[in-house]
This record gives C-alpha cells, sequence and structure tokens, in this order.
C-alpha cells in the first residue's frame, strides 16, 4: 500500500461495528440499524454514518485509492450461505452487490490496483480462494488447498491466506 494511501485511510478511519439497539445517551454516533459503517474526522470527532443495515457486515476493506469499500454481509436470511460481497462508494454511498448466489461468499481483499477482489467461496466441499473483477464479472476459482481456507489477503502480486492451520503465499494468478 502507497504511504499517502495508508495515511489517507488512517484520517478516515473506516469501521463496521455492530451497535446495540439502545445506545448510550452520552453517545454521539449516529446509527439507523443494528449494523453500519462510520467516518471518523479527527481533527473535528465528528462520527458520520456511512450505511447502516440490519443484516451483519464483516471483514469491511478500503482500496487502494482511498474511495471504496468492499466487505461482506448477510442477504435473505442470517446464515452463512446468505452472505455476499458488496461495494460501497464513500462519496456518494453507492452500494453494490458482486455476488449473488446460494454460497457463502466472504473475506474479500482488493488487489493493490483495486482492479479485482480476491475472495473465498464455499461453492464445492469447502472454501475456495475466488477472484473477481471489482465489479463482479469474470469470478472464478484461482485456488483449491483441500481445506477450509481463510484469512485472505493480497499485497503486491501474491495472495495470502490461511488453510489446515498454516499460512499460505501463491502468485496473484494461482500459482
Amino acid at each position: 500500500m502507497h504511504k499517502s494511501v495508508f495515511v489517507s485511510a488512517i484520517c478516515l478511519f473506516l469501521i463496521a461495528c455492530q451497535l446495540s439497539s439502545q445506545p448510550s445517551p452520552q453517545a454521539s454516533v449516529p446509527h439507523q440499524e443494528k449494523w453500519g459503517i462510520y467516518s471518523l474526522d479527527l481533527d473535528t470527532e465528528d462520527v458520520n454514518l456511512l450505511y447502516s443495515s440490519p443484516k451483519r457486515i464483516t471483514t469491511l476493506r478500503l482500496n487502494s485509492a482511498g474511495n471504496k469499500f468492499v466487505f461482506s454481509q448477510t442477504v435473505g436470511g442470517d446464515e452463512y450461505e446468505h452472505e455476499e460481497i458488496f461495494t460501497l462508494n464513500i462519496d456518494d454511498q453507492n452500494l453494490q452487490q458482486l455476488t449473488d448466489n446460494e454460497q457463502w461468499d466472504i473475506y474479500p481483499s482488493w488487489s493493490p490496483d483495486s482492479s479485482q477482489i480476491a475472495y473465498l467461496s464455499f461453492r464445492d466441499t469447502d472454501l475456495d480462494v475466488y477472484v473477481m473483477q471489482s465489479d463482479g464479472s469474470n469470478q472464478i476459482r484461482l485456488f483449491d488447498s483441500g481445506w477450509h481456507d481463510s484469512d485472505i489477503h493480497w499485497e503486491e502480486n501474491q495472495i495470502a491466506f490461511t488453510a489446515n492451520s498454516r499460512i499460505w503465499i501463491m502468485n496473484d494468478d494461482g500459482s
């Protein structure tokens, strides 16, 4: 990650969290639903709600330009098979669902140039590493370790993940 983007990400400080149904009377954190994505202005300490949902939001990641999130969220139910991948623009809050299937799609991670997203999907007998274009097109299985893969992260031209209690690293072409 470039230093300037890293600094921008820290200054923007974006989070996904679960709120209780009744916020503290002293809380100045706006919310509408149980889950939300927020921005925090470090200078003024103002907190702004960017996106709110009654459904679970997990694995929130900011792209290299610092203007778009990728995350997973449940859709149409609370079970694992209802978790899909979404993107959200920070400036206009344009929410886009990228995956739409009856499989578990989780742990999205941006490619360094933000043109692709690696993620895990349970489309066969276990969680495998998949990759797609940032608009959700061209979804392909990149790697199957034979175990449930987890904790995926894309850095430079390599993708790191865990499987079978080990850390794996592969090239971003699946080799």
